[in-house]
Order: structure tokens, then C-alpha cells, then sequence
């Protein structure tokens, strides 16, 4: 069975991260893709069997106005730890249909039924909560552009976070990712990046690495 990690862009406009982990936890697969189109071709080799897909986007949304009950529940436990989440309601332009998460997932042939058994299934997740949990964070890394955020700061929060993603090798649920050519053009890009649009570039594909992992 593979893992693979979506990291979902809002539109077919800006790339969305991927990644792929196999039974062993090995990254084999990372990269960006834009459209729907070239995210089902870049992932085609991995979603030929057994398959779970963690996607970050909502992938049910069907309240016409505030949170999911999935989302309040989030914040009360992360929202102190600055990893709450925006509400996601068919009262906004992109989740008044089908949200896009879910468009993807029934390209992919992915079953979204949690009660359904299935050996293909995509369930959402959230990176920033995932990394407070699995790092025991004391707050979320503040590694995600924002005209606010110098670039002292992003920088630095991404090395942490590309050497906090490698000390999961000795996890007692190991990640693998020092083998990865693609991972290693990464990580080297970060750390010689002198720019916010080089840190662009890796900031969905690290998301991508958590959501599979």
C-alpha cells in the first residue's frame, strides 16, 4: 500500500505538493503539481492499488454557514497552539458545489465514506495540527508566507521544520526521506535560499511530506 500526501491548493492556479510513502515509510515520489490533470498524472503510478490519500482541503462541506463540527472541534483542542482553522461553509464561492478535494478524490477513484470498507480511501488532514502534535510544538512554525513574515523568520521556521521531518527517521512509526534525491534538492533548497519565492517553491511539498506521513 502506498501513502501519498496532497497538499491542495485553493485553485488549479498555484501548485499543489505531493507526496508518496511506501509500506515502509520511504518517500519515493515528491514533486508539484497545478492542475487536476497533472496531479492525477504525477500520482498515476501510486494509485494504481491499495492506496490512502491525505489530502489538506475539506473534502465534506455541507453547512450553509460557520464551522464543521469537525473544525470547532479542532480549535477547541489547537487553537491555542495557533493551529486552528478556517471555517469552511457552502456559503463561500469555493465550497457552494463540489469542493475541489472531493472532485480530486472521485477523479482518483477514492472512497470518502469512513464507514465504507475500501482498500482506497482519502481522508483530510491538517498539517499545522499534525506537526504541533507529532513535534510537541508549543505553537505552530511560522514557515507559511505572509507579507508580515520577514524573511529571517520564514527561513529559519523551514530549516526547523525540513530537520524536524528528518528526525523521524528514529520515530517509533520511522520516516524515511534522506534517500530521496527529490528530497535532498529540497532541504538544500531551503537551506540556500536567499529569497521568500525559493521557500514558496518547498513550503507544499514539506505540507505534502507531513500529510502522508
Amino acid at each position: 500500500m502506498d501513502f501519498v500526501g496532497i497538499d491542495l491548493a485553493w485553485g488549479e492556479r498555484a501548485a499543489s505538493g505531493l507526496a508518496v510513502l511506501d509500506a515502509g515509510g520511504t518517500l519515493v515520489h515528491l514533486s508539484r503539481a497545478t492542475t487536476d490533470d497533472e496531479i492525477a498524472e504525477a500520482l498515476r503510478d501510486h494509485l494504481s492499488g491499495d492506496c490512502l490519500v491525505g489530502i489538506d482541503a475539506p473534502l465534506i462541506v455541507t453547512n450553509a454557514s460557520g464551522n464543521r463540527s469537525c473544525e470547532a472541534a479542532l480549535n477547541r483542542d489547537f487553537a491555542r497552539f495557533d493551529a486552528g482553522c478556517h471555517p469552511s461553509n457552502t456559503g463561500k464561492p469555493e465550497f457552494s458545489g463540489v469542493p475541489r478535494g472531493a472532485r480530486l478524490a472521485a477523479r482518483l477513484d477514492l472512497d470518502l465514506d469512513p464507514d465504507q470498507p475500501t482498500d482506497r480511501r482519502a481522508i483530510e488532514v491538517y498539517p499545522h495540527a499534525a506537526q504541533v502534535a507529532l513535534f510537541r510544538l508549543g505553537r505552530t512554525l511560522k514557515y507559511k508566507q505572509r507579507s508580515n513574515r520577514p524573511f529571517t523568520t520564514l527561513h529559519a521556521e523551514m530549516r526547523r521544520l525540513v530537520t524536524l521531518i528528518e528526525g523521524l527517521e528514529d520515530a517509533e512509526l520511522p520516516l524515511h526521506v534522506s534517500g530521496s534525491a527529490a528530497w535532498q534538492a529540497v532541504a538544500a533548497g531551503v537551506t540556500n535560499a536567499t529569497r521568500k519565492s525559493e521557500l514558496r517553491h518547498a513550503e507544499d511539498q514539506l505540507d505534502a511530506v507531513v500529510c502522508a506521513y
